[in-house]
């Protein structure tokens, strides 16, 4: 999925942000990691909510939900850049 991002923006040589053309001068893509688990840092915060009869509850990381909301989340944006479940 990233090497077909990286791709598009390298073929166009960057990417438009709010009407300000941003430049592509260098990319590199780094090797996938071999185990099970990975180290994922985020740049930004990550929230992981659910809505049930019109309340929101958001969930701490700490807490078991917090992770499969995540994985669902994930899982979602997986199949709509096109890869199959479980890949």
């Amino acid at each position: 999925m990233l090497s077909s991002l990286a791709r598009g923006l390298w073929e166009r040589g960057g990417m438009e942000v709010h009407g300000l053309f941003l430049r592509l001068l260098e990319l590199g893509l780094e090797p996938l990691p071999t185990g099970e688990k990975a180290v994922v840092e985020a740049l930004a915060p990550i929230t992981a909510y659910r809505t049930e009869a019109g309340k929101t509850l958001y969930f701490n990381p700490l807490n078991r939900e917090f992770a499969s909301l995540l994985e669902a989340n994930l899982n979602r944006k997986a199949e709509a850049w096109g890869f199959p479940r479980g890949v």
